[in-house]
């Protein structure tokens, strides 16, 4: 069961009305432990967007804590997207839990879909190419996260992966990504490794 999002919201975002959705911010989130049937799927695309963007709006103003929440909401009535879950993955390396990381992307139902490319086999960002952009994007991330679990210093109080992330947005200018995965990648850097 999904929730319904009042057509209000939808209507004024996709008029790009961002004020209303800022000024609305609590009656949408709480909108989410609502419990009315939305079978509409084209309804539900609509405000997955409307999340993409408080999402993204959150994570670019550090908002970490409230995005993980909203998130793990999300989860319950089972909404979620490829930037709806990179953000809060991003989220969780910007509070520096990256068990927390794991934890969801072991829940993520998104990343099932996505399993061969986590596999052994799929784990190599020239398999990413083929794919949109916001699965690029999510892979990188990912991948990116397992890198950090696997090093040895991941209890590390002060732990600063900007070196490594930065040498990751080289290599994958010099694969051939484009210049869009590359911006994208660059200010989730600055925001998470300033």
């Amino acid at each position: 069961m999904v929730m319904q999002m009042d057509k209000k919201v939808v209507e004024e975002f996709n008029n790009k009305n961002y004020q209303y959705i800022y000024d609305n911010i609590d009656k949408i989130i709480d909108s989410i432990d609502s419990s009315n049937s939305l079978d509409d799927s084209e309804s539900m695309g609509d405000q997955i967007k409307v999340y993409e963007y408080i999402f993204e709006s959150y994570f670019n103003l550090e908002k970490f804590e409230t995005l993980i929440e909203i998130y793990t909401k999300l989860q319950k009535v089972k909404m979620e997207s490829y930037p709806l879950c990179m953000y809060t993955l991003l989220a969780c390396v910007g509070l520096k839990d990256v068990y927390l990381a794991i934890s969801y992307i072991n829940k993520s139902s998104v990343l099932k879909e996505l399993k061969w490319y986590l596999s052994e086999d799929g784990c190599n960002y020239y398999n990413y190419l083929s794919e949109s952009i916001d699965i690029q994007l999510l892979l990188i991330v990912v991948t990116f996260i397992n890198k950090i679990k696997n090093s040895s210093c991941i209890d590390s109080d002060d732990i600063s992966y900007g070196v490594d992330f930065y040498e990751l947005i080289s290599q994958l200018y010099e694969i051939g990504y484009s210049k869009e995965v590359i911006k994208r990648l660059t200010e989730i850097g600055y925001i998470l490794f300033k």
